[in-house]
């Protein structure tokens, strides 16, 4: 007969799979109460939880899974950070995770992007930038594994923005036009090169250049999502002007004739990038900045055998949840 700790695994993946968020919660609880040292199975029950907007819980269950021991507690502290970062609005929390996920590997791309994403929304543009400057180093020569160009992509993008390149001789600007060239990155990152490509073209007066670039930068945009609709986008506006009411907050609009009241400044961030993969242990994993992902976590087979069933170890797949 088989062993309830590993039926209730095979049905916890299963319902995953499937996208059954509650069932596979649920059968994912019975399996740690019969067998709480299984580290990948309070990842999974994390990643679920998160996705259920269950933050406090999803944090409390990567917590165990670090208590547990489990493998590459880097991405579990990066997992970590987004939900502090993102859903909770704690960056002091998510900084320390970050910093926490550096420790264990000084040279994990996707804290140090989103280190650096932290530092600029803090207004630490010298300490963003040193972050990306290190995310440079650990992955030139081609290391730093699959998804370290887009790493770099990303990261000198956002170089250009803090140093824009003083000359068309700028070392910055030769490594940009090259990566915003380069094969096989994905349509977001080569919208961000190209849109920062164009900018600094412009900012050196290169204005054909410029154009191509932003040309590019808004055709690779374009495959990132739906097409731009402007009835949509307007019903959008209406109804948020409609759910905020003059008045409604007891203090007078601005007035901008005058130029008096606050201003909102707009400006342009990249994705937050958690990490390019995702998996489910056992089960899934990963979450960026102009990319935040959470780690999926292991689906399909087991990474190894369920502490206390049988005795052999399945091998672990890890899904891609990219984005």
């Amino acid at each position: 007969m088989t062993d309830p700790a590993e039926r209730l695994h095979n049905e916890a993946v299963r319902a995953m799979q499937a996208g059954r968020r509650a069932e596979a919660i649920g059968a994912f609880r019975q399996l740690l109460a019969l067998r709480p040292a299984f580290a990948d199975g309070w990842y999974n029950l994390g990643y679920l939880l998160k996705a259920e907007g269950q933050y406090a819980a999803a944090l409390e269950a990567y917590g165990q899974a670090l208590a547990r021991g489990v493998s590459g507690p880097e991405e579990v502290r990066l997992n970590r950070a987004v939900i502090f970062a993102d859903n909770l609005r704690k960056e002091e929390a998510a900084r320390a995770e970050l910093e926490a996920a550096l420790a264990i590997r000084p040279d994990y791309l996707p804290a140090l992007l989103n280190l650096g994403n932290l530092e600029e929304e803090r207004g630490e543009r010298e300490a963003a930038a040193a972050c990306y400057d290190r995310l440079l180093v650990a992955s030139a020569g081609g290391r730093g594994g699959e998804g370290a160009p887009a790493f770099r992509g990303e990261a000198l993008a956002r170089l250009s923005h803090l140093r824009p390149p003083a000359s068309a001789e700028d070392p910055l600007l030769a490594q940009l036009k090259g990566a915003a060239g380069a094969k096989g990155l994905d349509a977001m990152t080569l919208a961000n090169l190209n849109f920062a490509l164009g900018r600094a073209l412009d900012r050196l007066g290169l204005y054909p250049e410029a154009f191509r670039a932003f040309r590019e930068a808004n055709r690779c945009a374009r495959l990132t999502g739906a097409a731009y609709d402007r009835a949509r986008m307007e019903r959008s506006i209406e109804a948020m002007i409609a759910a905020f009411p003059a008045g409604r907050s007891g203090r007078a609009r601005p007035d901008r004739a005058s130029g008096s009241g606050a201003r909102l400044h707009l400006r342009d961030v990249p994705i937050r990038l958690d990490s390019r993969r995702a998996g489910a242990r056992g089960a899934p994993k990963g979450d960026g900045r102009g990319r935040a992902q959470h780690f999926a976590p292991h689906s399909g087979a087991i990474a190894r055998a369920i502490p206390g069933v049988n005795g052999h170890a399945r091998r672990r797949t890890r899904s891609a949840a990219r984005r």
